[in-house]
């Protein structure tokens, strides 16, 4: 109750009201907001749900960006080595 006290006395000095009036709207808010909890929860579900659909994507990308290196990789070194033409790669300049 101390603590409550100082904060209000603080809101008080700084806002430039009374302590009573200040009092008065302080508890109102906190009775009107139990629910708090209740969306604590729910906010902190979706906030998993996104980062699992993050890290999901995330991991799809890295695997579709693995599979084009590897492929690239392997046309260009043929290209080099065995001196394999691949269709559709020129110069266009």
């Amino acid at each position: 109750m101390n603590q409550e006290r100082r904060v209000l006395d603080l809101l008080a000095a700084v806002n430039g009201y009374s302590v009573d009036d200040t009092g008065a709207d302080t508890f109102d808010v906190r009775r009107k907001n139990d629910y708090g909890p209740q969306v604590a929860r729910e906010t902190a579900d979706q906030a998993r749900r996104i980062t699992m659909l993050t890290a999901f994507l995330a991991a799809a990308a890295l695997v579709v960006s693995a599979a084009a290196a590897y492929f690239g990789g392997t046309l260009g070194g043929n290209h080099r080595d065995k001196q394999t033409v691949v269709v559709g790669w020129y110069r266009p300049w």
